[in-house]
């Protein structure tokens, strides 16, 4: 090789932790030892609660105006359900007439989940938002990620991109955060959508690359088409040298291999002639948009994805020990 080997390399480990809050609600009655136990669900506009006694033959009384209930208060006979921000307070009797449980709960419902309605002009299909809830303020990703109130606010209409994974939540005040709704097209759906002709894509070059490498892919270009780049072909002997080096990163995380050899010499191994190279490693995430989105997130793996130096990628991904490590090798 006459050209100049640049050799670009990025180390990347991300853990998840997880941490969880119990919230005890003490009994309405001192006497009543235990807690009622309870289920909630959401029907449209309605969050429902469901009280489960601890006997058939018990029977529980209830308020839902946040006042001590008695045996004069309303017999619970089936689920409630509730349609704003409610109190209830239950105590169950046994058929001895002995309070043996009770509970003081508030419920509140949840914003109604956007609905995307789609529209074609041009071969561009576009995608609005809209929740049922009054006073909904609505927030998106496209990487497939989950929506908070930190994502992306929707204020008009959206391009959907070949790829794209949109999710959307809805927002209330008074309110909980609505179920995410999901919208994701193959690329023959969005074909047939648009009306665009994918018959010639050479993206994806690997026949036997699954489709979560091939996500990788797909989530990859479309960082570089927010950048005005031309994508990266995904190149089957790219694959297979970013296949071993992730079943070698497995157990040797570094961008050494483990005879303590340069990590490019897997592309010499292979035959694969190259003027620029680069490689990303991680370790932890469990799909393709997690993996990337950390990637984005690290100065030196997005100077990768992003470099002009760089026309075709191979994507690793091996399993081990219940933990996912990927690998991109890029060329020229």
């Amino acid at each position: 090789m006459t050209n100049t080997v640049r050799k670009i390399t990025a180390l990347f480990t991300a853990f998840v932790m997880a941490a969880a809050i119990l919230v005890f609600i003490p009994p309405v009655n001192a006497s009543a030892a235990k807690l009622i136990d309870y289920s909630i669900s959401y029907s449209g506009k309605y969050v429902k609660l469901r009280l489960i006694p601890q006997s058939s033959s018990d029977t529980i009384y209830y308020t839902t105006n946040n006042t001590k209930p008695t045996k004069s208060s309303a017999v619970y006979k089936k689920q409630l359900a509730a349609a704003a921000k409610t109190t209830i307070r239950a105590i169950e009797y046994n058929k001895n007439g002995r309070s043996v449980a009770s509970i003081k709960i508030t419920i509140t419902p949840r914003a109604q989940k956007p609905v995307i309605t789609e529209t074609v002009k041009n071969g561009k299909l576009m995608l609005t938002l809209r929740s049922a809830s009054s006073g909904a303020v609505i927030y998106y990703t496209t990487d497939g990620t989950a929506p908070t109130k930190n994502s992306r606010k929707y204020t008009g209409a959206i391009e959907y991109t070949r790829g794209m994974t949109l999710k959307a939540r809805a927002y209330v005040s008074g309110l909980n955060s609505s179920a995410v709704c999901t919208y994701s097209l193959s690329d023959s759906e969005w074909a047939a959508a648009t009306g665009n002709d994918v018959s010639g894509d050479s993206i994806f070059n690997d026949p036997s690359a699954s489709e979560e490498t091939k996500e990788v892919v797909r989530l990859l270009n479309e960082e570089r088409a927010k950048r005005g780049l031309a994508p990266l072909v995904m190149d089957p002997m790219l694959d297979k040298a970013a296949s071993l080096r992730a079943k070698e990163v497995a157990g040797h995380f570094a961008h050494t291999r483990p005879d303590g050899s340069n990590n490019f010499t897997v592309l010499d191994e292979m035959n694969i002639d190259y003027g620029y190279a680069g490689e990303n490693i991680a370790g932890g995430q469990t799909s393709a948009s997690a993996v990337m989105s950390s990637w984005m997130k690290s100065t030196g793996h997005r100077g990768n994805i992003l470099s002009d130096n760089f026309n075709k990628v191979g994507i690793g991904h091996y399993v081990s020990g219940g933990t996912d490590y990927w690998v991109q090798v890029f060329s020229d």
